[in-house]
């Protein structure tokens, strides 16, 4: 005893060499509690070299003498597999005998085995059983534990006041995980009132044992201002630390912010690395995140192949976002083999999963007929649906086809047709024809109907749209959006370009930049009043559709003036 009291004082003093000598001298004389300590200290490496195979064989000869410690210390041993052969059933018998001896270790072990299935059949009320022994004893990790299965309703009817409580006493003796369970309670008003302030002072003593999942809920705190300032930089400092510990959250949303250039430089490579740390936990938005990176070229070069390749990856796996890309890629062959079918379909999936864009994109189908009859009236339900959920494309189309029914009652074009969206314009083969009316304008008024009125204007005008900033494309003040139908000559465009009219060209397409290109250098050969030099680069993503930028320089009298084209 003597001897073993020495261990202790040498123990708490830090010295474990000398702590270690006193219990390996009481070990030879077959103590129970020197061969524990003594497995003990192999197992953690203090005073001597760590050897998990040795600190195995002296906690099994202090079990020999029905040492619960050393009963416990074995069964995680064969629980992880650590020293010895993995093996849960053994396990769970080390933990039941160390458990008739109210060891609360053990009995906290031994319900983890019993919630997983582990060694044992899988049984939620019998794990609740052996946390509420040991939480009744004051066990911090059980209290935790009992706490979560009164939360989600395991073994127990969920009671989240139930929790509140049990997460409140493991809290009290610093259990980091309590803490923030307590801050997750407050910040939804899950069970217990709302309050956003008091949340985040829970998070903040939860990150101060270095608690993962707190440093991800203080980092999306501060990213929307929720309980604290917004404060980017604040955010990305969190999630950082966070990350640096693993999370795929985390990972995720700091990828964004370097994509984004929240808070920090645009940094689209350092944003895929972090993509990729993330996939590699099968984190879905991250695998999503990397197949955009591929489609729209950022921090790698443009590879629709590589793009479907994780778009599928995710989409198999019901992420909605990543199916509605995947359907792109297959509705313009980009990646993948061209099928209206295939864009159909996961199009169609993605609308079980509630995704409202690609109802719009579904009713397209429907409205053209395409890998489906057409179908005017399923195609209209469908704009419907997406109108009222807030998909401001979809009310745009709504409103486009109630101006349509305003234009065939009010006014004459011969035979043009006055149906005309910035995205079908694209795919059309109309040809503007010598002694037609003239190009047809749709201007858009900022009235409360927001209703479109079609007028006839001169030829040399083709499809202006005015006040572009009611279309919410981010513009301001009025700039003229001309949008041109892609079966239509450039000449009306260079005309324009000569007389000044226009400034900034916008639109938005599918096409590829590289079909764009070759259209337009197709186009200029032969035409002697337009020695164009053209400059295309992928400019991001608007929503659901490619944005890609161009620029066509002329040089007139030794200089030169510039036209954009954002598509």
């Amino acid at each position: 005893r003597r001897i073993t009291r020495e261990g202790h004082r040498f123990e708490e003093e830090k010295r474990f060499g000398e702590a270690f000598a006193c219990y390996n001298q009481t070990a030879d004389q077959n103590s129970a509690e020197g061969q524990y300590k003594v497995g003990l200290f192999y197992a953690q490496g203090r005073g001597v070299p760590q050897n998990h195979k040795r600190a195995a064989k002296w906690f099994r000869m202090a079990c020999d003498q029905n040492h619960a410690e050393a009963q416990h210390a074995l069964g995680v041993m064969y629980e992880q597999g650590v020293g010895v052969r993995q093996d849960y059933k053994e396990a769970v018998v080390l933990y039941r005998k160390a458990f008739e001896q109210n060891n609360p270790d053990a009995q906290c072990n031994l319900g983890g085995m019993y919630g997983r299935g582990l060694g044992v059949r899988k049984s939620h009320t019998s794990a609740v059983k052996c946390f509420r022994k040991a939480a009744e004893r004051g066990h911090a990790a059980s209290q935790y534990r009992l706490g979560y299965m009164y939360y989600v309703g395991n073994g127990v009817k969920q009671d989240f006041a139930e929790a509140a409580k049990w997460y409140h006493k493991a809290a009290d003796q610093n259990h980091a995980m309590a803490q923030f369970s307590i801050g997750h309670l407050l910040f939804k008003g899950t069970g217990i009132g709302k309050d956003q302030k008091e949340a985040i002072s829970w998070y903040q003593r939860a990150v101060e044992k270095n608690n993962v999942q707190a440093q991800y809920a203080l980092g999306m705190a501060y990213l929307r201002g929720n309980g604290v300032p917004l404060n980017l930089k604040q955010a990305a400092h969190w999630f950082q630390k966070a990350a640096g510990q693993g999370d795929p959250e985390s990972q995720c949303s700091l990828g964004r912010m370097n994509e984004d250039g929240q808070g920090i430089p645009v940094n689209h490579r350092e944003a895929l690395r972090l993509y990729h740390k993330a996939a590699g936990k099968n984190h879905l938005e991250a695998i999503f995140r990397i197949g955009c990176a591929h489609e729209l070229g950022k921090g790698v070069p443009v590879d629709f192949k590589e793009a479907a390749k994780w778009y599928t990856k995710a989409a198999d796996q019901d992420h909605a976002a990543a199916q509605c890309r995947l359907g792109f890629l297959y509705k313009f062959g980009q990646g993948v083999p061209q099928s209206y079918t295939e864009a159909f379909g996961w199009w169609a999936l993605a609308t079980q999963l509630d995704y409202i864009p690609a109802l719009h994109y579904l009713a397209e189908m429907y409205e053209r007929g395409l890998s489906i009859q057409k179908n005017q009236g399923k195609a209209l339900e469908l704009y419907k649906k997406a109108s009222e959920k807030g998909y401001h494309q979809a009310q745009e189309k709504m409103a486009e086809l109630e101006v349509e029914d305003d234009a065939r009652s009010k006014t004459s074009v011969g035979t043009m047709k006055l149906k005309w969206t910035l995205e079908t314009c694209f795919e059309s083969k109309f040809e503007m024809k010598e002694g037609n009316v003239g190009a047809v304008a749709y201007i858009l008024y900022k009235d409360s109907h927001r209703r479109v009125k079609a007028i006839a204007l001169p030829s040399h005008v083709k499809w202006i749209l005015e006040d572009l900033k009611c279309l919410k494309h981010g513009y301001c003040d009025k700039p003229w959006l001309v949008s041109i139908c892609y079966g239509i000559t450039l000449k009306g465009l260079f005309d324009l370009m000569k007389a000044k009219t226009v400034g900034r060209i916008e639109f938005f397409s599918h096409i590829s930049p590289e079909l764009w290109e070759e259209r337009f250098v197709s186009e200029m050969k032969g035409n002697e009043d337009s020695k164009q030099f053209i400059q295309i680069r992928h400019g991001g993503q608007y929503e659901d559709r490619s944005q890609l930028e161009f620029e066509i320089m002329k040089r007139e009298n030794g200089g030169r003036f510039v036209t954009h084209y954002d598509l």
